[in-house]
């Protein structure tokens, strides 16, 4: 699944239940003094990170394993 397009934008699509037009989004990317985090929606901030770069790769990662938890737990249910 490619979560990243571009120059490392997250794709701009609808979550599970939406179905109208995609809402905008903010951007989960800070520096703070000379440190790289992102947000989550549930839980603290992650970080810190060397770079942008860095920050951005590990948000994919997060994402990745976040879709593939929630897609063990549909498996779980339906299995």
């Amino acid at each position: 699944m490619n979560i990243l397009s571009g120059e490392y934008r997250i794709r701009q699509v609808n979550r599970h239940g939406e179905s109208k037009e995609v809402p905008i989004r903010n951007e989960r990317f800070y520096l703070h003094r000379e440190d790289w985090y992102f947000t989550i929606r549930r839980g603290v901030d992650q970080g810190p990170f060397a770079s942008e770069h860095e920050a951005r790769e590990a948000l994919r990662n997060f994402i990745e394993e976040q879709l593939e938890f929630e897609h063990q737990l549909q498996k779980g249910r339906t299995g």
